[in-house]
């Protein structure tokens, strides 16, 4: 048994000698180790904050005798032990090194020095000579890990919780974790909340782990970051660090509306005002019914997170230190998400931003929305003309067949003509309106306000385009006594400005219109709605040109021969009295003064067509075709 013994002690002293990073000892777990001989330097980094380190030193007996050999050690602190030992194969010094605990150094040196002098045969005189080698090398940090709990937690007012940490050492022997420092740091918001962690610092123990506790107040609100670091006070320097947020009695919060739902439009940004609160679990740590809503001032910051389409607007204010903010939508339909954070906590709101949009008409062309009484009698007018009046509902997600059941539409009316829709009542994404019966004012033609709208989620939202109603220019359908008589032109454009004086209505083509002396009206003839050949304008100017021509002859006629025509009086007959013609610039000797072929009675009438305001009357104009049928 004896030789046994000694043959154990014999294998475990040369594992020493050959692998110096093994444990000497059970007890006195070492992280790694490195070795120093009077050949050549050497380098190693170490961990800090207690890690255990053997330096292991070989000098070369066999070729050298020493003295006076010492090591210096470095300056940055820990714990040194040393045994020296005297082989007959050689003579070697081992030192354990614990490193310090939050030390600010970032690296170390150690020196080893001494005298030596050769031995052996031939090697000359005896000579002492002076050597030092050394060893160095920075220091790094243990990195921690927060194990337990495994996420950030709410905890009840005045509650204890115990946080646990993991020290990795990243050393060569990692199944080594004991003895390393941990400390614990603590940032309190507000800073003079009650409560603290205890104990500041611990130590691993052989599987890595260090412990402290965290002890609230019983403030809700209060909140708590525990942090495991390899520092107290020096977070300049570098450190490997974990953390977890604690909160006094807040489990979730909650914003009030969770959806909301906002008509939008070009004319309106709508609003929604949102409410965040703070809740407690009731039990079982998930929401449920038994959840409390806790009396705290909840200063949230908002902010919008998403948008789709990326265009949507769309914006929160305030924006922070605030229980409520009011949320105001842009003109564009699509959804939202808004957030409220607090105490690194937060709750979501999602908004959706909807409108019912009139596709048809929809202006394009520009005559999509022309809409023209047909040359029945009654006549009758289609809205629209080739499609139906189409809406949608936007965004797409809204836009079910069930929600488009619901936009209801409205067609302005127009006075003395009947109003009907298909489907009846005016329901859905399509409907066909018609009008039956021309309208006895002009003014009832021309732009109609035609509305779709829908309510959804008790919102309602609403869309308007025109569109334009006229009749058939040459067709005699309009409800006047002369109905089938006269033309619809000659009907509606005799209620408008372009008309002057006293008139009434010829189907003759041969002229414009003519005055008949003595007569206290002229007349207006089918070229009238055609082109002035005298100054090119036509339609409804050329009409109003006509007017003020003939209403020219009416007027002079009644001014210059009250009492009737007076061939004495007009030896050139050109029936202007001689007595005037100079005045108005006119040779009473001649009846074409200036020889244009018109007499200079004629010449008058066409002067005055120039008086007209060309385009003024266009706004009243609502035949087709006509000077805004192409608009």
């Amino acid at each position: 048994m004896k030789r046994l013994k000694n043959w154990l002690v014999l294998i475990f002293v040369s594992s020493v000698l050959f692998w110096p990073g093994r444990t000497l000892s059970a007890e006195v777990p070492v992280h790694a180790g490195f070795s120093l001989s009077d050949k050549e330097d050497t380098s190693f980094n170490v961990i800090a904050n207690g890690c255990r380190y053997r330096i292991f030193i070989v000098l070369n007996k066999k070729d050298y005798v020493y003295k006076d050999v010492k090591i210096t050690e470095p300056d940055v602190g820990g714990v040194w032990t040393s045994e020296v030992k005297d082989e007959e194969y050689g003579w070697y010094i081992q030192y354990r090194w614990q490193t310090p605990v939050l030390t600010t150094q970032r690296n170390y040196t150690i020196r080893l020095s001494g005298k030596r002098m050769r031995k052996g045969p031939g090697v000359g005189p005896a000579v002492w000579e002076p050597w030092h080698t050394e060893g160095s090398g920075d220091f790094g940090f243990p990195k921690f890990e927060i194990k337990t709990p495994e996420k950030d937690m709410t905890l009840k007012p005045d509650a204890t919780q115990v946080i646990e940490a993991y020290a990795e050492v990243g050393a060569a022997i990692p199944e080594l974790k004991a003895d390393i420092t941990t400390c614990w740091g603590l940032t309190k918001t507000p800073v003079n909340a009650k409560g603290d962690v205890g104990p500041e610092t611990s130590k691993t123990n052989t599987a890595g782990i260090a412990a402290t506790a965290l002890t609230v107040s019983e403030t809700i609100g209060d909140m708590y970051e525990v942090r495991a670091q390899n520092k107290v006070d020096k977070p300049d320097l570098e450190y490997s660090l974990n953390s977890r947020t604690f909160i006094v009695g807040v489990d979730y919060l909650k914003i009030t509306p969770e959806s909301a739902y906002l008509p939008v439009s070009k004319k309106k940004e709508p609003t929604q005002e949102f409410k965040v609160t703070a809740w407690s679990y009731g039990k079982d740590g998930i929401p449920s019914e038994d959840d409390e809503e806790l009396v705290v001032d909840v200063k949230a910051d908002w902010e919008v997170i998403e948008r789709n389409p990326s265009n949507v607007g769309g914006k929160v204010k305030p924006e922070k230190n605030s229980s409520t903010t009011t949320f105001t939508a842009g003109t564009i339909p699509g959804t939202c998400k808004i957030k409220a954070s607090w105490k690194k906590k937060d709750a979501k709101a999602e908004i959706t931003a909807f409108k019912v949009e009139i596709t048809e008409p929809n202006y394009q062309p520009v005559t999509d929305n022309n809409c023209t009484f047909d040359e029945a009698t009654p006549g009758v007018c289609n809205v629209l003309q080739g499609s139906n009046c189409i809406a949608k509902i936007a965004p797409d997600i809204l836009n079910t067949d069930e929600n488009k059941g619901k936009i209801e539409w409205i067609l302005e009316q127009i006075k003395n003509s009947d109003l009907t829709s298909t489907p009846s009542p005016a329901k859905g994404p399509e409907v066909r309106f018609t009008y039956k019966k021309l309208p006895e004012k002009n003014n009832q033609f021309g732009n109609k306000d035609l509305e779709a709208k829908v309510t959804l989620y008790d919102k309602q939202s609403k869309d308007e385009k025109i569109v334009q109603i006229f009749y058939t220019k040459e067709t005699t359908n309009h409800p006047a006594p002369k109905t089938g008589i006269d033309p619809n032109w000659y009907y509606y454009w005799s209620q408008t400005s372009a008309s002057s004086g006293t008139h009434i209505y010829e189907a003759r083509t041969d002229r414009y219109g003519y005055y008949e002396f003595g007569k206290k009206y002229f007349v207006i003839c089918t070229p009238a709605a055609g082109i002035n050949n005298n100054t090119g304008h036509n339609g409804i100017d050329c009409f109003a040109e006509t007017c003020i021509h003939e209403n020219t002859h009416m007027a002079d006629y009644w001014n210059w021969w009250p009492e009737g025509y007076v061939e004495n009086a007009d030896k050139d007959k050109d029936y202007i009295p001689d007595s005037i013609e100079p005045s108005l610039g006119f040779d009473p000797t001649k009846q074409d003064t200036d020889g244009d072929g018109h007499i200079d009675f004629e010449d008058r009438a066409f002067d005055a067509e120039h008086s007209w305001k060309v385009a003024s009357a266009d706004s009243e104009d609502w035949a087709n075709p006509g000077h805004q049928s192409d608009k």
